[in-house]
Formats: C-alpha cells, sequence, structure tokens
C-alpha cells in the first residue's frame, strides 16, 4: 500500500477545517490557518515523496500536535469545570493555550486565568475577567463561546437566578451549536428556580435542533433528568436512567 493512503485522512480533515477559517476572520485564526497550511504542507511532501516515509509520521505529528491536542485539552477541561474540580481544569485551560498559539491560545489563557481565581475563592473576580474578555474585540463566533463559558460557570456554581438573567441579556450565541448549548445551561437553572414549564419548552427547543446537538447528547440527557427530578417526575427520571446508551453514566448521575 501506498504511504499517500496514510495521510489522505489527515488531508481531508486539515482541508475541511481550514476552509471555514480561511471564509472568516482570518487575522483572529492566522496562527491556526499557519498550522494547518504546515501540516498540509507536509501531507503534499508525503504525497510527492513517495519514497521518503519520513514524511507520513511528520504528518501526523504535525496533526497531533496543531489539532487533535487542543481539543482534547479543551475536553478534558470542560469535563473538570462540570465537577468543580478548577485547578485542574485551569491546568489543561493553559496547556490547551500554549499548544493553539495565537488569539485562540491567548484567549484559553485568560481563561484560564479566571478559572484560577474560582479556585481560589474569587468568584466574582473571575465574572468579571470573563465580562473584560467578552468585551474585546473578537469575532461573534469567539465571543458567543466566551458567554458560554460565563454561563457554565454560573451554573456550575449553582448562582441559578444570576444565569438565568445572564442567559436572557445575550442576544447571540455565535453559532447555533453554542445557542443549543446555552439553552441545556438555561434549562437547568430555569428548573432550579421553579420555573419547570420555561425549562421544558428549552429542552423541546433543543430536542427539535438534532444537528446542533453532536456530542451534546449526553448533556441533554443529564439535563433532562435534572428537570424530571425537580418537577417531581420519577417515572421519567427511571426511564432516562436505564437507557442503555448511558448506562455506564446513570449511577453517577443517580
Amino acid at each position: 500500500m501506498s504511504q499517500r493512503f496514510l495521510v489522505y485522512p489527515i488531508l481531508f480533515l486539515a482541508i475541511t477545517q481550514l476552509i471555514p477559517l480561511l471564509a472568516g476572520e482570518r487575522r483572529w485564526h492566522a496562527a491556526q490557518i499557519s498550522q494547518l497550511s504546515v501540516t498540509l504542507l507536509a501531507c503534499c511532501g508525503a504525497i510527492y515523496f513517495s519514497k521518503d516515509f519520513i514524511w507520513v509520521p511528520l504528518s501526523w505529528g504535525l496533526f497531533g500536535a496543531f489539532v487533535i491536542a487542543p481539543a482534547v485539552l479543551t475536553s478534558v477541561a470542560a469535563g473538570k469545570e462540570l465537577r468543580g474540580y478548577w485547578r485542574g481544569a485551569a491546568i489543561f485551560r493553559q496547556l490547551a493555550g500554549r499548544v493553539a498559539w495565537g488569539q485562540t491560545g491567548r484567549l484559553y489563557r485568560r481563561y484560564a486565568s479566571a478559572l484560577r481565581l474560582v479556585a481560589c475563592g474569587q468568584t466574582e473576580g473571575a465574572l468579571l475577567a470573563l465580562d473584560q474578555l467578552a468585551a474585546q474585540p473578537m469575532p461573534l463566533m469567539i465571543s458567543g463561546i466566551v458567554h458560554i463559558w460565563k454561563l457554565s460557570l454560573l451554573v456550575t456554581l449553582r448562582q441559578w437566578d444570576r444565569a438565568v438573567v445572564f442567559y436572557e441579556s445575550v442576544y447571540d450565541w455565535g453559532t447555533l451549536g453554542q445557542a443549543t448549548q446555552a439553552r441545556l445551561f438555561a434549562a437547568r437553572a430555569l428548573a432550579e428556580i421553579g420555573q419547570i414549564e420555561r425549562a421544558l419548552r428549552s429542552l423541546q427547543f433543543v430536542a427539535l435542533s438534532p444537528r446542533t446537538l453532536g456530542a451534546r447528547q449526553t448533556q441533554l440527557w443529564a439535563t433532562r433528568i435534572c428537570v424530571a427530578a425537580l418537577a417531581g417526575d420519577s417515572g421519567t427520571v427511571e426511564s432516562l436512567l436505564q437507557q442503555r446508551e448511558y448506562a455506564r453514566r446513570s449511577r453517577g448521575v443517580a
């Protein structure tokens, strides 16, 4: 088998990620554009110099460092944030910032600083830092990410009223996927303050947009359990906990 088949997956994935960046705010994503461009050059080298195998591990190494590593680090950080492990989340956000480079890297590092404030008990300082970060000029999608960070922080800290007020004050979350995630956080907060009907309506909007759910299926499942439990609907809670695809997570949620 020719070595070019070993780099075709990387080539395809890098192109699919590069095209939206070129069509958007190029200055903001300059670092990511350069990273993906270098990865594509390495893939082209593997295809052109078909007898030099060194290009294959080079291509995979660049793809792992520039694409896979930031995504994995941010995913681990987000999981720790939801469980309230603020110091660990700050460490992983800091590492993601070092790998991402550019404006995105600085964004992650600023968020890591806010998480360290939460770990030290300076909650208001962390929320103020996120407000200051969102006030800076940035693309709408990136601004939506910062808003999601603040809403998630308010929900994790169980500041339900402030979470609802903040959710209602944001008119644009940047993308449909981020708006879906915001609705999930809002549904939990609404249920906690006794507005069950509004929480269920929010979940209905989420269920009506399956394309934007993706990896948030688990978050939707957990939020539905919380809302049903707060509504006193034990039958729905038991039914959701018995779903096979979430069997491993049911114990923790219960």
